[in-house]
């Protein structure tokens, strides 16, 4: 047990409940170490029966370590601790939280008797996570602090909060890690919903008509159409009676249940929120965002830009601490973080598109996202910058202005970031595979600008060989991430016989397979230029212009589209004839056998068989070949039209 001697009174008591916490429960306790020794504190863990070494850890840094059997009610448990706590405040949290490490402002706070005699509660923010090793999470006002008074409870069954509190309260921009919805497995997941559901169907055998209840089953329930019932149930008690801030929870179920499904209901349901809120609410914004995405799906886009703006003055409101923050306690706000601020500012560039005011569109693009600017490109997120490309490229579908689709190449080459030029790149090859008029694209894209895409795109219209192949030499792909937008370059290439020997040696295998799909999935003579320039003589260099010539035939034999029957009898032939040659090149035969092939891709073992079957020919033995073309099928079964017509001629020369 934890030793610590206190002089005087103990000022803040911190109750926590645990079970089989081993996992969390040292790394939330080390966190809470600088609060408990900054302010005179007490650490009470009460034990509902673990098994791991959850007990063990808690002697370590607990004052008091207590035991209590559990009986399928949080609030029993915590209200077991909370009796024995003695200190002037009362602090409670979870083990699967731990704080963030600045406790300046609590320190402060508990320390300075001046200032914490105006408040009797408190609040503290929970970040909450749900995917593992993601960092997107969304913030909570909890009301985890209270001053310690007789009537001070816990009440629920599950979801359990603090009754009996007065006002005012204070809010803390400290906050704390929340991983209570991160889980390993899809059967954890399930085993913490069902347990969640059990109690809270419990909770509502005692309490029909609460709405809290009635709403908390709504988001635990996996039966959608219960969910529904639920939540309209609480929103028709809502009309019987008034509720102070509970109302905001049954709404925005709503609104989060409609917006997939309903886009009208969904605006119909967040204009109600609105129309009930009793002061400048922070749950406004999550309204105005709900119902602008709404509006957009029902292609409303001037009240879409009129719900957007809306939500910016609210998100402003809040970072300026201007607004009543007092309905966080019922349910988390979504759309407080940067990156979704920057998709629905984004969003009105796009209405503008879709409206055609596509001057003001792009003053948008840069006004939300800064994607003209090269240090702000520089330090933006990968998933900010993802997002204004996905902007970008929505806009300049509705008209692409070229002069600042250059503008912001620009900026992204200044930036220095390989991975977002990569992604700009193929963002920007997909719009011109995606235009009316690819090559009236090409033409005004390199009117812009000769830089990078650019200048890739200005090649389109060459049919100077020489030309063409000085670029190809003298081209640096960038070496890192995917996607790239090469894809274009190795077209040409192939279109006009250029030698590709040289941009091969510099390219990873990944950034030529994925060139090689837009290729043959954007550009119908595609098969018919590969049966032409992947012949055997073209690629005896190196092993690696063997994969870029197997891969290119690869996707030729999945979709051999134009090709006459001899056409694909040459091509099926080659590829097959290649694909051996590869495999028998990269591995050593002699070390290659039917038991170790598995761990080989699907390509390298249908060239494995083909190269077994090529020898079984060799030697006569018929069947062995028959047998090797039949397991090259049962290892890659997408070449079902390459093997049965292998077979099929087999069949006709016996």
């Amino acid at each position: 047990m934890k030793a610590r001697v206190i002089d005087g009174g103990i000022t803040l008591s911190v109750g926590m409940i645990v079970k089989n916490e081993e996992k969390f429960l040292e790394k939330c306790l080390e966190a809470l170490k600088p609060l408990l020794s900054a302010v005179k504190s007490e650490l009470i863990i009460v034990d509902t029966g673990s098994s791991d070494k959850t007990v063990e850890i808690a002697e370590r840094y607990a004052d008091k370590v207590l035991n209590f059997e559990w009986v399928n009610d949080f609030s029993a448990a915590r209200n077991f601790g909370l009796k024995k706590c003695v200190g002037e405040w009362f602090m409670f949290l979870d083990a699967d939280d731990h704080f963030d490490g600045d406790f300046s402002e609590m320190t402060e706070f508990f320390n300075d008797k001046a200032k914490s005699a105006k408040y009797n509660s408190a609040y503290y923010v929970t970040r909450n996570y749900s995917k593992p090793g993601d960092d997107a999470h969304s913030d909570l006002f909890v009301q985890r602090i209270a001053r310690r008074t007789p009537e001070l409870c816990f009440t629920g069954k599950i979801h359990e909060t603090l009754d009996n509190l007065f006002l005012p309260s204070y809010y803390f921009k400290t906050f704390a890690h929340h991983y209570g919805y991160v889980f390993e497995s899809k059967e954890q997941k399930e085993a913490k919903r069902a347990r969640n559901l059990g109690l809270l169907l419990k909770a509502l055998e005692e309490e029909p008509d609460s709405i809290r209840v009635l709403c908390q089953i709504a988001d635990c329930t996996d039966d959608k159409k219960e969910a529904e019932n639920y939540f309209l149930k609480a929103i028709e008690l809502l009309k019987k009676a008034d509720y102070p801030y509970a109302y905001v929870k049954p709404y925005l179920c709503a609104v989060n249940y409609y917006s997939d499904r309903d886009s009208e209901k969904a605006a119909f349901y967040a204009d109600e929120y609105i129309k009930t809120a009793k002061s400048d609410e922070t749950h406004l914004i999550d309204a105005y965002a709900y119902k602008a995405v709404a509006l957009y799906r029902r292609q409303r886009y001037g009240e879409c830009v009129e719900a957007i703006l809306k939500y910016r003055e609210y998100y402003g409101k809040f970072r300026n601490d201007e607004l009543d923050k007092s309905t966080m306690i019922f349910c988390i706000v979504n759309y407080l973080d940067e990156k979704k601020y920057n998709f629905l500012t984004g969003l009105v560039a796009v209405c503008r598109a879709k409206e055609e005011r596509f001057d003001e569109a792009y003053r948008r693009l840069e006004e939300a996202y800064g994607i003209n600017d090269a240090e702000y490109v520089k330090d933006v997120s990968s998933d900010v910058f993802q997002e204004a490309v996905f902007a970008v490229s929505d806009v300049a579908k509705g008209r692409a202005d070229f002069n600042k689709l250059a503008e912001y190449y620009s900026a992204v080459v200044a930036a220095g970031d390989n991975d977002k030029l990569n992604f700009f790149n193929a963002a920007l090859e997909k719009l011109y595979y995606e235009s009316e008029d690819p090559e009236r694209f090409a033409s005004e894209a390199s009117a812009a600008s000769n830089e990078g895409f650019f200048g890739l795109m200005g090649l389109i219209s060459l049919t100077d060989g020489e030309k063409l192949q000085e670029f190809l030499d003298g081209f640096t792909p960038i070496s890192s991430g995917k996607p790239h937008g090469y894809s274009e370059m190795f077209y040409l290439a192939i279109k006009y016989g250029a030698n590709l020997s040289s941009l091969i040696q510099k390219l990873k295998r990944e950034q030529m397979e994925e060139s090689l799909v837009a290729i043959s999935r954007n550009h119908s003579d595609y098969a018919r230029l590969v049966l032409d320039y992947c012949v055997k003589e073209r690629f005896t260099g190196s092993v690696k212009e063997l994969f870029f010539a197997v891969s290119a035939l690869e996707r030729a034999a999945l979709s051999p589209n134009g090709l006459s029957a001899p056409e694909k009898a040459f091509l099926f032939e080659n590829f097959t004839d290649m694909a051996a040659i590869y495999v028998a090149n990269v591995y050593n035969p002699d070390l290659l056998n039917d038991s170790d092939i598995g761990a080989l891709s699907e390509l390298h073992r249908f060239g494995y068989y083909m190269a077994v079957g090529r020898n079984a020919l060799e030697k006569g033995d018929k069947l062995g070949y028959a047998r090797a073309l039949k397991e090259a099928l049962r290892n890659y079964e997408e070449m079902k039209d390459v093997i049965s017509f292998l077979l099929d001629d087999f069949l006709t020369e016996m």
